[in-house]
């Protein structure tokens, strides 16, 4: 389990790595779970939260991104597969790919009535991927509360490299690549210093 708290203040972007699973026999899936605050987040101009499983790579040289992005000592990842959870609402599950091109698969809700993520305190998060295909989102209020949000959309099949790397994070709009600047990522506030997302966050394999 990890505990900690979000500071877009550098560039837009924040993000950390969970505690890496490893098991011998190909699991059915990653599941991500995390308790998150968001209370001055989306109100502070913060646009998405990332969860992702899977995570591998490093951005760097051989990647769009050209220079790497650290944040806690550790360079963000360039291939995984997950969700990510708009401010508005809207949730697209994600396969990064290690191109500025990732699939993006939306994710309609089946909970009757409007997703408004923004309106609530603390939200519960837990992120299916299955190894076989497809991820699923669901989103209660609170700590076990009523589900606010339940999507799924397809993926391809994800081989079992014998362990599991988890990540989440968030980003603004303001952020800027490094590529856009001489491959050094330039450590600024941007569009959103002011958002702060506290998180308990926990991975498995199952």
């Amino acid at each position: 389990m990890k505990i900690g708290r979000f500071n877009l203040q550098s560039n837009d972007l924040d993000f950390c790595y969970l505690r890496t699973v490893e098991q011998a026999a190909t699991p059915d899936y990653a599941e991500l779970l995390a308790v998150v605050d968001v209370s001055r987040y989306f109100a502070n101009g913060a646009h998405h939260i990332v969860l992702a499983v899977d995570t591998s790579g490093e951005a760097g040289s051989n990647n769009p991104h050209c220079g790497p992005i650290v944040r806690d000592g550790q360079n963000l990842f360039t291939h995984a597969r997950g969700a990510i959870l708009l401010g508005d609402g809207t949730v697209l599950a994600e396969t990064w790919n290690g191109t500025f091109s990732p699939e993006l698969v939306p994710m309609p809700n089946q909970v009757a009535g409007s997703f408004d993520p923004a309106a609530h305190h603390l939200l519960t998060l837990r992120l299916r991927c299955h190894y076989s295909g497809g991820i699923s989102l669901r989103v209660r209020k609170g700590i076990g509360g009523d589900v606010l949000f339940d999507g799924a959309g397809a993926s391809a099949a994800w081989p079992w490299p014998g362990q599991m790397r988890a990540s989440l994070g968030g980003i603004a709009l303001g952020f800027v690549a490094p590529k856009d600047t001489g491959c050094v990522e330039q450590i600024a506030p941007r569009s959103a210093p002011d958002a702060r997302l506290g998180y308990v966050a926990h991975a498995r394999v199952a």
